[in-house]
């Protein structure tokens, strides 16, 4: 073949019916074929650090490829244009290729310190769905060495969980995330990277979206475990440093149950309790053989169980692993207004582990004079101003590389035959 990219591309085409190569395999091979036929020892080099950054992958359960996507991530800065391959395939042509082994090696170690950190924040962030973004701007801060780590940790937590609480979308924090991941790579001031965050949350009515949120039903939110999760590691002795899965084995259980009208020891409730039954306040994080044993049973039979006693009173199985969940036990009884309590003393948690407050609702942003926004550009989407076509443009982009869609016969009919129409209003001199 006569360059290597048309080389890969004849051999995906050949390989139809055989194993595909992934982006981590095409990248690879870019790296190796950048070194001299006779430079053995750069070769092997690269090679011991390949097999360090597989050996990472496969001890901490994620793919190589999502390493790929970190690092192109880390030095693009900004959102991809092409595919990851393209992307980095131009990056590792216009690079030195010990230089590039070197910092990639550097950045793996960097990784490794985020996946084994015990770091209440970085734990809690390891939740939060949109891990590209999480993971690359953390290993970011520790490739460039950001002078301030732990109040930068704690604005991203920030933003990602306001976010993820008030509802945003993958491509509602995208455009913030590569910011974010810019000025830590460029070492802006913690005061920059503040206002950053502090103008998209505004822009977006992040905080009052948060706070209708948590004051409505929370049972069944993809928020809810992360968050009390958060909490739990955010409030409990420092030398705690287990990380808890969200798993089947991890359960939110109802302090009062939902069918608390077919138990006896629950007759004193009233129907005025209903609309509290999936709030925030009559939630408590428990491991599933607690979880099933407490299922339905009256307060004094759960208090009994969330201390880990028989039936008898004796130590059985240890009081509940979880700091807001041991704070029940406390309650002489359970009804509507220690519901409201505890709602109340889990929020007031939550806003001093985000730094958030009900008067940060009013919080207005300045204009920004530097706005492209003009007569035709009506669509703000990802903080930019677009007109019709180049929204569109920009939306069946931001699809294809968010899906990964590297085959334009799998994009789906209804995007690939999209037509754009203007309707054309006639409109009369005398109107």
């Amino acid at each position: 073949c006569t360059n290597q990219s048309f080389a890969i591309k004849l051999f995906q085409v050949l390989n139809d019916r055989g194993l595909d190569l992934s982006p981590s395999d095409i990248v690879k091979s870019y790296i190796i074929g950048k070194y001299d036929n006779d430079n053995e020892i750069g070769k092997r080099t690269f090679e011991n650090t390949w097999k360090e950054i597989e050996d990472l992958s496969k001890n901490n359960g994620f793919k190589i490829d999502d390493f790929v996507v970190y690092y192109e991530y880390y030095k693009l800065k900004t959102n991809p244009k092409k595919q990851v391959v393209d992307e980095l395939r131009r990056i590792i042509e216009e690079s030195d290729v010990e230089e590039l082994v070197s910092d990639m090696n550097l950045f793996a170690k960097s990784l490794s310190k985020v996946l084994s950190s015990v770091d209440p924040v970085i734990l809690s962030l390891r939740y939060i769905p949109w891990r590209f973004y999480v993971m690359t701007a953390l290993t970011s801060a520790y490739q460039v060495d950001y002078p301030d780590k732990e109040n930068l940790f704690r604005l991203i937590r920030k933003y990602f969980y306001v976010s993820l609480i008030s509802g945003c979308t993958l491509n509602g924090i995208k455009q913030t995330s590569f910011k974010i991941i810019e000025y830590i790579v460029d070492k802006h001031s913690i005061n920059d990277i503040e206002k950053e965050i502090q103008k998209s949350i505004a822009s977006r009515k992040m905080i009052k979206k948060t706070y209708e949120a948590l004051d409505d039903e929370v049972f069944n939110e993809k928020f809810l475990k992360p968050l009390m999760l958060s909490l739990e590691y955010e409030i409990r002795e420092r030398t705690n440093t287990t990380f808890y899965p969200i798993d089947n084995n991890l359960h939110m259980d109802h302090i009062l149950p939902r069918a608390y009208s077919k138990k006896e020891a629950w007759d004193y409730i009233t129907d005025e309790v209903k609309p509290y039954i999936n709030t925030l306040g009559n939630m408590a994080l428990l491991l599933s053989d607690k979880n099933e044993e407490a299922l339905n049973c009256g307060f004094d039979e759960k208090k009994r169980i969330y201390k880990g006693l028989d039936k008898d009173g004796n130590l059985a199985t240890g009081v509940t692993t979880f700091e807001t969940s041991r704070v029940v036990i406390e309650k002489a009884e359970w009804d509507l207004n220690t519901i409201k309590e505890r709602k109340e003393y889990l929020i007031n948690l939550i806003e001093k582990m985000l730094n958030i407050s009900v008067e940060d609702i009013n919080i207005k942003i300045e204009e920004d004079n530097t706005s492209t926004r003009n007569a035709n550009s009506k669509w703000l989407y990802n903080e930019n101003y677009y007109d019709n076509t180049k929204l569109v443009r920009a939306l069946i982009t931001d699809y294809i590389i968010d899906n990964n869609i590297t085959n334009y016969e799998v994009i789906p009919d209804d995007i690939k035959n999209f037509k754009m129409h203007i309707r054309v209003l006639n409109i009369k001199v005398s109107d």
